[in-house]
């Protein structure tokens, strides 16, 4: 199962300057539950965004696999990163496992293809300082795409969760 999660605003804003729009408590503990224990697949920009205390680590609890056109860079040491050139020695590396794609945007557009869930937390909001932004249109074509279910993580926030039809 290949799994999308991402959080947008109105506008399909998706980051600025390579970390999260927002800090949302409830959707971060819903990330964590949904990504723990799986690889998580990311852009080497999301990667090098983390936070200070998870630099060059990835996120614990899960093998992080980090897309880059750099080249590949290795493992780092004492880590569980992987720096891998393509989506198909992705593909070829988790074969037929379970794991999580958690952006940005070039990497979301890549794998939306080849996804079974997309899990989209709805930041109602606009964010006018965002530089990075993708578009879930795709998701309203009926006949490839299903809403399975929402999660109400707050009042104003809830998670849209896709099952793609066509696998």
């Amino acid at each position: 199962m290949i799994k999308m999660i991402m959080a947008v605003g109105l506008n399909g804003e998706l980051g600025k300057e390579n970390k999260l729009l927002d800090h949302v408590p409830e959707d971060l503990k819903y990330f964590k539950s949904e990504t723990m224990g799986l690889p998580v697949v990311m852009g080497s920009k999301t990667f090098f965004g983390l936070p200070k205390v998870l630099k060059g680590k990835g996120l614990p609890g899960r093998s992080n696999i980090i897309l880059t056109r750099q080249g590949a860079q290795g493992n780092l040491i004492d880590s569980p990163v992987n720096f891998i050139n393509s989506v198909h020695e992705i593909k070829e590396l988790l074969q037929a496992g379970s794991y999580c794609v958690i952006g940005g945007a070039e990497v979301y557009a890549q794998f939306e293809h080849l996804a079974d869930e997309v899990h989209v937390t709805r930041l109602n909001k606009r964010y006018r300082d965002a530089d990075v932004f993708y578009n879930t249109s795709y998701l309203d074509d009926e006949s490839k795409w299903k809403l399975k279910h929402v999660v109400k993580l707050t009042d104003k926030i809830h998670v849209d969760v896709y099952k793609n039809i066509c696998k």
